[in-house]
């Protein structure tokens, strides 16, 4: 179910009127994520900024809560500045704790080191992180600060023990958004999560490859 668009950026009464039909309509079965914080990619993408208490945020949040869809977060924590960096984790960490029996996903891995993630994981039962774009083949490729889990072309220490640790807490997934991201580009991702995936162990690498996704989404295995 689509949230982005011109109606969500201005907050205009179509994005409501729109996002409580298509729940309604029963043609969907998850949310794309909710744009919060979205720095501008030159030109192809604009600078979103909603803050996570917004009304936009708490109506879709109302509407998914019914549906039992996780919320899919975006909000790109390293192109803040320190101030606003502040202010968007305690307005997320507060719609963590008032809805504790919702799951939430931090798409982009909220472009947070691994400290970060660690403690949200640890404060937030019902936080969840995607893993898209956080290789080096996303990161040589962009000006944007991703998120960086690979040492080489192996998973970097830290990020491999807290994903030993928090298996249950990770799904996989990439980013590829424009036509040229499903070539070369999606063939070099996917190498390096194949390695990354060898060397965890096999009940980690099901979880955080299929498992959790299957789970979280409800989505049948047959």
């Amino acid at each position: 179910m689509r949230t982005k668009g011109r109606a969500y950026q201005q907050n205009s009464a179509g994005y409501y009127k729109t996002i409580e039909r298509d729940v309604g309509s029963r043609r969907f079965g998850a949310i794309s994520e909710l744009l919060m914080y979205h720095a501008q990619k030159g030109q192809r993408a604009p600078e979103v900024a909603v803050y996570p208490n917004d009304n936009r945020v708490k109506s879709a949040l109302t509407l998914v809560k019914k549906k039992k869809w996780p919320l899919v977060v975006h909000i790109e924590f390293a192109s803040l500045s320190e101030g606003e960096k502040i202010k968007y984790m305690e307005q997320l960490e507060a719609m963590l704790s008032q809805n504790a029996d919702h799951p939430f996903m931090m798409i982009h891995m909220g472009q947070l080191r691994s400290g970060d993630v660690q403690r949200l994981i640890e404060a937030h039962k019902n936080l969840y992180f995607i893993t898209s774009h956080a290789n080096p083949v996303v990161i040589s490729k962009s000006k944007q600060p991703w998120t960086q889990m690979f040492d080489g072309d192996m998973l970097a220490r830290d990020w491999k023990e807290l994903l030993v640790k928090y298996p249950d807490r990770f799904v996989f997934a990439l980013d590829n958004v424009w036509p040229e991201h499903w070539g070369e580009y999606y063939l070099q991702q996917v190498e390096y999560w194949r390695k990354a995936f060898d060397a965890l162990p096999r009940e980690v690498a099901h979880a955080i490859a299929h498992e959790n996704a299957e789970r979280l989404w409800k989505i049948s295995k047959k």
